[in-house]
């Protein structure tokens, strides 16, 4: 698996699929993004043609209240 510069990993073969079980970035042969596919979403949209690069989604922790 190779990830460009952005975080990006191209897939090739079923070697390049995530294993990691969150969410992620999707995108196209058409350069369309989505997100909130899992590691099973990445996996059918490649083999259906639909899908050709994923990012790990940063999840990001929620506000923290300041104290005054």
């Amino acid at each position: 698996m190779k990830k460009d510069k952005n975080g990006w990993v191209k897939i090739g073969s079923k070697d390049d699929y995530p294993t990691k079980d969150c969410r992620y970035w999707i995108a196209n042969k058409n350069d369309v993004f989505d997100f909130f596919a899992n590691k099973d979403t990445v996996a059918r949209k490649f083999e259906n043609g639909t899908l050709t690069h994923y990012k790990e989604l940063e999840e990001t922790l929620p506000p923290v209240e300041l104290s005054p």
